[in-house]
């Protein structure tokens, strides 16, 4: 493990979560939903990118995925995307229709 780089580490470490998940769910019934994940992403390249995104979608077809992320080409990725934009010291959740 000590030879991975940054982004190999965080993958495998996102793999080991979604099968977690899943033992979690099939061996002992427990629910988990939400997922939470923040910058799921970061460090991967293009393909470990795609697979990740791929997972999220199976993942989302049967409980709530919420993504907290920077990158506006995941955004893409999902059914509904909320905004938090902050001007004047005011924080304000915009729900965004075109991504």
């Amino acid at each position: 493990i000590g030879s991975l780089s940054g982004g190999e580490f965080r993958a495998l470490s996102l793999c080991v979560d979604f099968a977690l998940i899943d033992v979690m769910e099939r061996q002992f019934g427990i629910s988990m939903s939400p997922i939470i994940l923040d910058e799921q992403t970061e460090g991967l390249d293009a393909s470990g990118k795609e697979l990740i995104m791929e997972l999220l979608s199976e993942l989302s077809n049967d409980r709530m995925v919420i993504v907290i992320d920077h990158a506006s080409e995941v955004a893409a990725s999902f059914s509904k995307v909320l905004k938090v934009e902050k001007r004047n010291g005011i924080s304000n959740i915009v729900e965004s229709e075109d991504v």
